[in-house]
C-alpha cells in the first residue's frame, strides 16, 4: 500500500500486488483505494481495501473456497435441521477458518492431512470434517469450479480412525423388561416405541394422538423433533405406517387417559412447555440413571434400534424385510451400521457347525488318523 501523488486532486492510496505471469515474468496489478482526504491514514487504506483485495486475488486465482462454501450452503446444504446445524458447525468453526481463504485448485490432499490429524478433536469428528470437505469438492465439480477428477480428498487418511469407536449397545429381552419394571408409564411408552418398533428418539417425541390408529392398530411417522425444531423425518423411506401389536395398542391407550392435554396433541409434551421433551434431556435424566441399575453405563435410546435389529435377525426375519421395518434407505445400513448377534444364539450357531463337522463315528476318524 503506498500514497501516490496526483497533479490534479488530493493524493489517493494505491494498492499493489505482484504475481507471477505466465512464462514466469513478474507484473504488477494495482487497485486505487481512494482519495487521502477520505482516508487519511495508511491503516484506513487497508481497512477500505479488505474488500476490494479480496476479489483481485479471487479473480486472479480463481474462486476461493469460501466462495464454494457459501453457494453449497444456499443451494445444497441439508435443510433438516439437525443435520444443517452439525454441517454448519464444522464448516465455520474448523473448515473456513483453515481453508476458507485459498483457491480451490490450491487446497492440497497431504496438507488437509496434516491439519486434520492435528486437530485437538476426537477421530470421529476429524473423520466428519474430511466427510465435509469431500462432499464440497463434489460440489465444485459439479459446478464446474474445478475439472471432473478423482476426489482428492479420497487421499486423506485419518490415523487410528476406525468406523465405530463405541461398542453397539444390545439388550437382552430379560434386561429390557427389567427397564420397564423401573420406569413410569411415560417413559415405558418411550422404550416400547423404540424397542419394539425401532423408532428413532426423533420420530417418538415427534408423534401426535392422531398419528395413531386405534382401530386398525396402525402407527404413522411422518415427522420427526430434534430440540424445538418439527420437521420431515430423516429420508423419505423413513416415512410409514407401523403395524402394532395389541400389547402396544393397549400400553398406549394406558397413557392416553393419562397424557396431559396439549393444542397439538403431543404424545410426549412437557408438562411445563406444553412441548415434546428434548431427547438428551431425558437420556441424561432417565436412561443413564436406569441403566445404572442394571448394569449398563451410559445407555442411549439407540440401544433400542439396536436391539430391535438383533431381535429381527435373531427370529430369523428376511433381511429385505428388516430393511423396511427399520426404514432405511439403504440395505447397507441395516446390515453394517445397526444389531448384533446374542450371545447364547452365537454359542448355539457355533454348536450345530461343530455338531455337523465332528459327527464322525470314533472308528472313523482312527481310520483317517492312520
Amino acid at each position: 500500500m503506498h500514497r501516490k501523488p496526483r497533479k490534479r486532486g488530493p493524493d489517493v492510496w494505491v494498492w499493489r500486488r505482484r504475481i507471477a505471469g505466465g512464462l514466469g515474468i513478474g507484473r504488477n496489478l494495482s487497485v486505487t483505494i481512494g482519495p487521502v482526504t477520505e482516508l487519511p491514514t495508511e491503516k484506513h487504506a487497508w481497512a477500505v481495501s479488505q474488500e476490494r483485495r479480496r476479489v483481485m486475488i479471487e479473480k486472479d486465482r480463481g474462486a476461493t473456497f469460501q466462495n464454494l462454501i457459501e453457494r453449497y450452503k444456499s443451494e445444497f446444504l441439508d435443510v433438516r435441521h439437525s443435520t444443517r446445524a452439525s454441517y454448519l458447525s464444522r464448516l465455520n468453526r474448523y473448515i473456513v477458518p483453515l481453508w476458507g481463504d485459498l483457491a480451490i485448485s490450491d487446497i492440497k490432499p497431504l496438507e488437509v492431512e496434516r491439519k486434520i490429524n492435528t486437530l485437538p478433536l476426537s477421530k470421529k469428528t476429524k473423520s466428519h470434517i474430511k466427510a465435509q470437505m469431500h462432499r464440497l469438492f463434489e460440489f465444485a465439480m459439479k459446478c464446474e469450479l474445478i475439472e471432473f477428477q478423482r476426489n482428492p480428498m479420497l487421499s486423506v487418511e485419518i490415523r487410528g480412525f476406525r468406523r465405530r469407536v463405541r461398542k453397539k449397545q444390545v439388550l437382552t429381552p430379560e434386561r429390557f423388561q427389567a427397564l420397564l419394571r423401573l420406569a413410569d408409564l411415560r417413559l415405558q411408552v418411550m422404550m416400547v416405541l423404540a424397542c419394539c418398533l425401532g423408532l428413532r428418539p426423533s420420530e417418538f417425541l415427534g408423534l401426535q394422538w392422531p398419528d395413531v390408529n386405534f382401530n386398525r392398530k396402525l402407527l404413522g411417522v411422518s415427522r420427526s423433533i430434534t430440540g424445538c425444531h418439527v420437521a420431515a423425518t430423516k429420508t423419505e423411506d423413513s416415512e410409514d405406517e407401523i403395524f402394532l401389536d395389541s400389547k402396544i395398542v393397549a400400553l398406549l391407550l394406558r397413557w392416553k387417559d393419562e397424557c396431559p392435554t396439549t393444542a397439538e396433541q403431543w404424545l410426549f409434551p412437557n408438562v411445563d412447555t406444553g412441548r415434546p421433551f428434548h431427547a438428551d434431556s431425558l437420556r441424561d435424566d432417565h436412561l443413564h440413571p436406569l441403566g445404572q441399575v442394571i448394569g449398563i453405563v451410559n445407555l442411549g435410546w439407540y440401544a433400542f434400534r439396536h436391539t430391535y435389529r438383533t431381535l429381527l435377525d435373531d427370529l430369523g426375519t428376511p433381511v429385505g424385510v428388516q430393511q423396511k421395518l427399520m426404514r432405511h434407505s439403504d440395505i447397507r445400513t441395516t446390515m453394517n451400521v445397526y444389531g448384533s448377534a446374542y450371545e447364547q444364539s452365537k454359542r448355539q450357531a457355533n454348536e450345530r457347525v461343530a455338531g455337523k463337522l465332528l459327527e464322525i463315528e470314533q472308528p472313523a476318524a482312527k481310520q483317517l488318523m492312520q
